[in-house]
């Protein structure tokens, strides 16, 4: 459980498949994440993609967010 009161999460973002492929989920992604960071007392951005999801994965990897571990739900 996420007790620190800086840590802010966001979710996986679901697109039209046309427009997939396009780098629009990663522009979004970090548009949301300097929005976030705007706020001094936001510490952190965390998500949780699921592990087969690989082009979510890519599109927060792309979007400056590192690998921390998996997590079982």
């Amino acid at each position: 459980e996420e007790t620190d009161p800086g840590v802010r999460g966001i979710d996986q973002l679901l697109a039209n498949a046309s427009q997939l492929g396009k780098g629009l989920g990663t522009k979004l992604v970090r548009a949301l994440v300097e929005l976030l960071f705007n706020d001094p007392e936001v510490t952190k951005i965390q998500t949780d993609p699921s592990p087969s999801n690989l082009r979510a994965i890519r599109c927060y990897e792309k979007a400056g967010f590192e690998r921390q571990g998996t997590v079982t739900t």
